[in-house]
């Protein structure tokens, strides 16, 4: 048998196994013995006073793609008379 000592993860064994259930303390722990968990009765009664856990709480948050810049054509950017020449020598030695 196992035994579980934390009431937060007994109240989301409880929730994961028997739903939302309102169940009494006698009804949790007849449930918990017939899975082969034992709970002691500060603990039960801790968990069932705790209000149920947000399913998507327990869920990691996605992390968000980062978004890559646009990069716009260089022949829209205004180019200095300078920069023209280096560009123009850019494209004839392709």
């Amino acid at each position: 048998m196992r035994r579980i000592d934390d009431p937060i993860a007994l109240r989301d064994c409880l929730a994961r196994l028997f739903g939302d259930a309102n169940l009494t303390v006698a009804q949790a722990r007849l449930l918990l013995a017939s899975r082969g968990i034992r709970v002691r009765q500060r603990v039960l009664e801790a968990a069932l006073k705790l209000p149920a856990a947000d399913p998507k709480a327990s869920l990691a948050p996605r992390p968000k793609p980062n978004p890559r810049p646009r990069l716009k054509p260089l022949d829209d950017l205004p180019l200095t008379p300078r920069e023209q020449e280096i560009m123009e020598r850019l494209r004839g030695g392709r």
